[in-house]
């Protein structure tokens, strides 16, 4: 049903001439308003999936992404440059490529507005490629159980008031021929930059997401100032389903920006990264593989979605593909640059991922990067439909620890059942552990074994990290 949707939508574009593609789109969006009763979301949304990665229909509980079941789910994605440079990207070979071989579920499709053959620059042939490209990769991602975020690429426009009523219409067509469908996320402007106030993109956000709301309760993502990183200024908006953009690049946004993000998830406010790089800012310049895996860690402890910049060849160090490459799909690791690489290392299937000991107590703990002090995650027992688990600590240092804090990540969901030796808390993947007053101090060279826990889930848990706080 879904391929029939995109279908009929993409047949009735094609019935618009070039003159209903420009910026006055109102008798556009009319022609194509074919919200027929065989196109409700009902039927999309009920449509089984045959992909673990997608977890159909998304909202915001608290600073969390959830599904329709409220469970929380962290979306993983990769985003292209400007469709308007590299439209050859968006293809179904590349996309299943990447579904398939990849943690990856999540495809952005950067559309610029003001630079180069951008949206708002360009004649009504290039801007209905452009829509073209959009519908191509909507249809694919639907084809694949893949989300597909339209992003309104604000740059060199810098404030997003600049072209409010330009972004009306756009997302007036998009939601009207999309909003029926799970897997579409709507981002209302990329990067607002310059002098940009969060009352100005309030301002703009107060008139843009009425529009979508008229058609759809999907996600929305919010520009934030200051190239989408002032997340700490953000007073949430009056909307359900709406997330904040933080962006950041490794090489140069560090500590400063985690505090802020910080402020922003104590704050209440959900995040979401729809772009980051492992360079600097500039997209250009070394990478700082360190800081990336910190910024990682930071994300997956917080179960924050993140995508990453960018799929495409040109020659800077953000690209994901070595400039020499020229092909558009069947990418090995050798056609990936640094940035590719680390990538994949972290969202690639059957890469290879930190040991954790698999059935026995007395086999090679998980020790925390983040400590001196070793800290084993064991895997006591199994059954079917859930196992038994325990962390130990081994404080090999000559001076005691105190107050220690234990939290472990997981690639799998599960339900906390049953524990002992430790406050424990779950959110979504992640349990965080703290001691009881009878072992707050471990020793100098000494041990706290058996924080052990219970739990309900369909397989094994597989640990991604553990760290000694």
């Amino acid at each position: 049903m879904r391929k029939v949707l995109l279908v009929l939508a993409l047949l009735t574009l094609s019935a618009c001439s070039n003159e209903q593609a420009d910026l006055t789109m109102s008798s556009q969006v009319a022609s194509e308003e074919v919200k027929s009763e065989e196109v409700k979301s009902e039927e999309v949304k009920s449509e089984e999936t045959t992909n673990s990665k997608f977890y159909g229909d998304l909202s915001t509980d608290g600073t969390n992404v959830v599904d329709k079941d409220g469970n929380v789910v962290q979306l993983k994605g990769i985003s292209t440059h400007g469709i308007n440079w590299f439209p050859d990207y968006v293809n179904y070979d590349l996309m299943s490529e990447i579904n398939e071989q990849t943690d990856i579920n999540t495809f952005r499709v950067a559309m610029y507005t003001e630079d180069y053959n951008g949206y708002l620059n360009t004649d009504s042939a290039s801007q209905q490629e452009l829509l073209e490209l959009i519908d191509q990769a909507v249809e694919y991602a639907v084809d694949l159980d893949m989300y597909v975020i339209i992003d309104w690429h604000i740059l060199n426009d810098s404030n997003p008031l600049n072209h409010t009523q330009e972004a009306i219409e756009f997302f007036k067509l998009m939601s009207s021929k999309y909003g029926d469908l799970d897997n579409v996320i709507f981002e209302i402007c990329n990067e607002p930059n310059g002098d940009t106030s969060w009352a100005d993109i309030e301002q703009y956000a107060n008139q843009v997401i009425p529009v979508i709301r008229e058609n759809s309760d999907n996600l929305v993502i919010v520009g934030t100032p200051t190239w989408s990183q002032d997340v700490d200024q953000v007073e949430p908006l009056d909307f359900n389903n709406v997330v904040y953009t933080l962006h950041f690049y490794a090489a140069t946004h560090k500590d400063d920006l985690r505090a802020k993000a910080q402020t922003a998830i104590d704050n209440g406010i959900p995040l979401f990264v729809s772009e980051f790089g492992i360079s600097d800012a500039s997209g250009n310049g070394g990478i700082d593989t360190d800081e990336a895996d910190k910024w990682i860690n930071f994300l997956d402890e917080n179960q924050i979605s993140y995508v990453m910049w960018n799929l495409s060849n040109k020659d800077e160090s953000s690209a994901l593909i070595k400039s020499s490459v020229t092909k558009t799909n069947g990418f090995t690791s050798e056609d990936l640059t640094d940035s590719g690489n680390w990538y994949l290392q972290h969202v690639g299937k059957n890469q290879p991922k930190k040991e954790v000991s698999p059935t026995k107590r007395e086999d090679t703990p998980v020790t925390s990067e983040e400590s001196k002090d070793d800290v084993s995650f064991n895997v006591v027992s199994t059954w079917d439909g859930g196992g038994q688990y325990e962390a130990v600590i081994n404080n090999s240092s000559n001076s005691p620890l105190s107050d220690w804090k234990i939290k472990l990540v997981f690639n799998n969901s599960f339900e906390l059942e049953d524990s002992w030796n430790g406050k424990f808390t779950q959110n979504g993947n992640t349990i965080t552990i703290t001691p009881e007053d009878y072992n707050k101090q471990v020793e100098a060279n000494g041990t706290v074994e058996d924080i052990g826990f219970t739990v309900k889930a369909d397989q094994e848990l597989d640990l991604k990290t553990i760290q000694l706080v």
